[in-house]
């Protein structure tokens, strides 16, 4: 089955989407796994299987997917929405078990069918992905970790988002308990491809 990752980030730049730098680690961790590389030749098969739609904030993830919830289901494709916590706690103003289960009701009510699609509330957001690759091997230069993180600099974290896709030892801490929604994510993206 066809998946779309809806990101609340953005792009950085003019990167061109399928170019979009969390993605291509989300990639490179689906193809470590031997059942998707028994499905796909390489990198690219897979990137048309698994395809981003950064979509610039929470407001706008939920606008995406409603807009294109009925496309997607025409054309038997998975949408898997991917938050940062850190904001949807803030915005919702709840503790963070309360506000997964509120945000997990209103995806599901947008798209009404649970079985085929998945919902990801990362642990924080999507830079503490780089302070656990830095923790189990990526050596980024801290004056780049600060900018992309303290300074949210977009340019500076895809840099360092496509050294961690590259590193095996990162990619495998990712998947296996070193952040637990990013396994996550890895998990229920790859159920869905293999459906």
């Amino acid at each position: 089955m066809k998946v779309k990752v809806l990101y609340e980030d953005q792009l950085a730049g003019n990167c061109e989407i399928r170019d979009y730098a969390p993605h291509r680690l989300l990639l490179n961790c689906l193809f470590d796994r031997a059942d998707i590389r028994a499905c796909f030749v390489d990198l690219y098969e897979l990137g048309k299987q698994v395809a981003p739609m950064p979509c610039k904030g929470d407001a706008n993830v939920t606008r995406q997917l409603k807009k294109h919830i009925d496309s997607f289901n025409n054309a038997r494709i998975a949408p898997v929405v991917c938050l940062d916590s850190d904001k949807a706690n803030r915005q919702f103003n709840l503790p963070a078990k309360s506000c997964k289960i509120v945000l997990r009701q209103a995806f599901w009510e947008i798209v009404a069918k649970p079985s085929s699609n998945a919902f990801v509330l990362l642990d924080q957001n999507l830079e503490d992905v780089l302070l656990i690759s830095q923790r189990y091997g990526a050596n980024f230069p801290e004056d780049q970790l600060t900018n992309a993180i303290t300074h949210k600099n977009h340019l500076e974290r895809d840099i360092l988002f496509r050294k961690a896709a590259k590193l095996v030892e990162v990619r495998k801490a990712l998947t296996s308990g070193a952040m637990p929604s990013f396994q996550y994510l890895v998990e229920k993206t790859a159920g869905l491809v293999l459906l």
